[in-house]
């Protein structure tokens, strides 16, 4: 009735404010990395007000970085924001987030994860429908996150006052493996690498996917996932017996859990 700005409403989602301030300023340079943290407003039964949610919303759009010598400018994809939501929670002390696909007419079918930390849904990232990136001037790949900061505030008010304890660092090297996993083909590398974690135990340090593979190698209906799996123990060098004991370990796990199987 009274806007304090601009706007006259009261917004229940952060998406066609950060695309329009895209479209806005993707006309003046190459790339656009943009966030805002802002609340929400969910409405609720007819004669309530609605439900506040502290949302945190990203967009990028446009090519990413600047040509150098050894590199050269290329679109923003998925993994460029999937890539910042992983690095932005843990540095805020939370952990373990799980990535799941995601049906969502707002995002590109087979191109859009839902994500939840702890059983929580957190939101929502993906690439934008080009539909909807022309309804609102924007061309090429678009990717946007939405996602409630509500939990994550309660996480870290649970922290406050105490100390964290860091793990501690080991000064025996690491060990690179790879595990290369067929399943079918619509299994999410997530759930994968969940599973992998989990079989291997506290020496995991780090599961990254770095190659997908589809063709004669693994039958119809298929694909190869192959992950680094970095293995480091605190107060020893591992031996290659134990490396293949936890191998098979993850073997019985892949097949129980997601009727996978490891390559040789």
């Amino acid at each position: 009735v009274n806007p304090m700005g601009e706007w006259e409403g009261l917004r229940p989602t952060l998406r066609a404010s950060l695309l329009t301030t895209a479209s806005d300023n993707v006309k003046f340079v190459d790339g656009v990395a943009l966030g805002e943290v802002s609340n929400v407003y969910i409405p609720q039964e007819a004669g309530e007000l609605p439900h506040e949610r502290l949302t945190l919303g990203m967009v990028l759009a446009g090519q990413r970085g600047v040509r150098t010598l050894d590199t050269a400018p290329r679109p923003y994809d998925f993994f460029d924001l999937k890539g910042m939501v992983e690095a932005f929670w843990p540095a805020v002390g939370v952990r373990e987030l799980v990535f799941t696909p995601a049906d969502d007419p707002f995002f590109q079918p087979g191109r859009a994860a839902s994500v939840t930390v702890a059983g929580t849904h957190l939101g929502v990232l993906g690439e934008v429908h080009p539909r909807v990136t022309a309804a609102f001037g924007l061309s090429g790949r678009v990717l946007l996150a939405e996602l409630d900061l509500e939990p994550i505030i309660l996480a870290v008010a649970a922290h406050h006052g105490t100390l964290r304890s860091l793990p501690p660092i080991s000064r025996f090297a690491p060990t690179e493996n790879d595990f290369a996993v067929v399943v079918d083909e619509n299994t999410p590398a997530g759930e994968v690498a969940q599973v992998l974690s989990q079989a291997l135990g506290r020496l995991v340090q780090r599961v990254q996917l770095f190659d997908v593979y589809r063709g004669e190698q693994v039958p119809a209906g298929k694909k190869s996932l192959a992950f680094a799996v970095t293995l480091q123990a605190p107060d020893r060098a591992l031996a290659e017996d134990e490396i293949t004991k936890m191998r098979d370990r993850a073997a019985a796990a892949l097949q129980k859990r997601l009727k996978a199987s490891l390559r040789q």
